[in-house]
């Protein structure tokens, strides 16, 4: 595994700022420990999206930088995708690493697939996810974000992290996962040879029947 990985995590506090550090509800690692967690966490990724995230030249930066004021957002965040600058970023602690990366990489994967978060055939995938039996870790919206967006991205990541939870939140999606897994090797070979960049949805109409 080669892709472009930077650990830019600053000196934690000042003097002048041990206070505004110690009432942080995050526990932020070293950049020995963050690397440690960061490959690990990838060894379950596929070594295929892998590849297509280095060939794409987009990188990880994992940090200690305030992403919620660099990013403008409301609410609290784990990590960022930067499509523009083609990077993810994502903190430097081991739950942001654990439940943040992965939710980007999906993001990546998204957008690569042809935005497949923005097809019909997601959205009613989407109406099937039961969210209850889940920590707050997946299937929890930011004031405004696109829930299409954020199911496939936390889809994703439940995926990797814990496939029989995916099962009992919904087991179409868990079935549209496994699918695009198992012929990931085609996926990819037919979206570089340009021959198809839009969805991968080309099964017969039974296979995205929601009603069995």
């Amino acid at each position: 595994m080669s892709i472009n990985i930077e650990y830019k995590i600053k000196p934690y506090f000042t003097k002048d700022t041990l206070m505004s550090f110690l009432c942080k509800d995050i526990n932020y690692i070293d950049a020995d420990k963050a690397k440690s967690y960061v490959e690990g966490y990838l060894s379950k990724i596929p070594v295929q999206i892998l590849n297509v995230f280095d060939s794409e030249n987009w990188k990880i930066i994992i940090t200690n930088e305030d992403l919620k004021e660099k990013f403008g957002f409301t609410y609290d965040i784990y990590g960022v995708t930067d499509y523009d600058a083609k990077t993810i970023y994502t903190y430097a602690s081991e739950d942001a690493i654990q439940y943040g990366l992965g939710h980007e990489i999906g993001h990546f994967v998204d957008m690569y697939m042809g935005d497949l978060s923005q097809t019909l055939e997601w959205d009613k995938l989407v109406k099937t996810i039961n969210p209850q039996y889940t920590p707050a870790y997946y299937f929890t919206l930011g004031n405004d974000e696109n829930k299409g967006l954020e199911y496939f991205a936390d889809s994703f990541l439940l995926y990797i992290n814990d496939k029989l939870l995916l099962t009992r939140c919904s087991l179409e999606v868990n079935k549209f996962w496994n699918r695009l897994f198992d012929y990931l090797d085609d996926i990819l070979k037919v979206i570089s040879e340009n021959t198809i960049k839009s969805n991968i949805f080309n099964s017969s109409s039974d296979y995205w029947s929601l009603s069995d």
